[in-house]
């Protein structure tokens, strides 16, 4: 009495242990980009025919795609600046301004500024009872 055969293949094209499958297909994760958490994308099998040494075809299984959770990668975010504040009054002859970040860039954005004081020389005003600079005082009274 002859046995059994040991393993039994079945060439099957869906819901079959069997069937033979190509190989996987990773589609693109949606959105391309997030800063805030997960997407996903679509995964597919190969569904080329397969040809055996003896010409036989075997029709790859028909498998549905599935959706599956993926991390895409972070969106680039540009620095943001404050405008710049009003010139301050002149004092000694300068007068200056500043700016400050509102957000710095991430991954891969548009960098902050190094700038965030700006200086211009101004002209002081006089005022009364200073000397102008250079100028001889008499009894601390600046002359007019």
């Amino acid at each position: 009495m002859d046995c059994p055969p040991l393993v039994e293949t079945k060439h099957c094209r869906i819901d079959c242990p069997t069937c033979v499958l190509g190989a996987l297909e990773y589609g693109e994760c949606n959105p391309s980009c997030s800063n805030t958490g997960t997407g996903t994308r679509r995964v597919t099998r190969n569904s080329k025919n397969l040809t055996l040494e003896d010409g036989t075809v075997l029709e790859m299984c028909v498998v549905p795609p599935i959706i599956e959770i993926c991390t895409p990668p972070c969106c680039p975010v540009d620095c943001q600046m404050t405008a710049w504040s009003g010139w301050s009054a002149c004092v000694d002859g300068v007068k200056s301004r500043t700016r400050s970040v509102l957000h710095y860039d991430t991954c891969g954005g548009a960098k902050c500024p190094v700038c965030r004081l700006e200086k211009d020389v101004c002209v002081s005003p006089v005022l009364p009872g200073e000397c102008e600079f250079g100028e001889a005082c008499e009894e601390g009274v600046g002359s007019a």
